[in-house]
C-alpha cells in the first residue's frame, strides 16, 4: 500500500520540474522497501533482521524524499500526508519484525 500511495503521489510531479532525480531516487527508496521485505522473507534469523532493517531505512529514506518535495512545493500536502500514514505503518510492521527476527538470531 506504501508503494502504490508513494508512486501515485510521484506521478503528480510536473516531468519539467527540475527535480526528476529526487523523484526517481524516492521511487528506487520505495522499491528497496518491497524488495528488501521480499529478499528478507527468504533468509533465516541475522540476514533476515539484516535485510528488515534495510527496508526501515529505506523507508525513511522515501518519506524524506517526499518531504524534501513538499518543500519545494511539487507535492501537495495531502498527497504527502497519504503516502507518510502508510509509511508510518510500514516502518513499523518493519521496526516490530527486525526485532523479532534479531531475537531468533540471538537465541540460535
Amino acid at each position: 500500500q506504501a508503494f502504490t500511495a508513494v508512486n501515485k503521489a510521484l506521478d503528480t510531479v510536473p516531468a519539467r520540474s527540475g527535480h526528476g532525480y529526487l523523484v526517481n531516487q524516492c521511487r528506487r527508496a520505495i522499491s528497496s522497501v518491497v524488495s528488501n521485505i521480499a529478499e528478507g522473507a527468504g533468509r533465516l534469523h541475522g540476514d533476515r533482521a539484516h535485510h528488515l532493517q534495510i527496508a526501515y531505512a529505506s523507508a525513511q529514506e522515501a518519506s524524506s524524499q517526499l518531504t524534501q518535495l513538499l518543500l519545494l512545493g511539487l507535492l501537495g500536502p495531502d498527497d504527502v500526508a497519504a503516502a507518510e500514514v502508510l509509511l508510518d505503518r510500514t516502518r513499523a510492521m518493519l521496526w516490530r519484525l527486525a526485532r523479532s527476527a534479531s531475537s531468533e538470531r540471538n537465541a540460535a
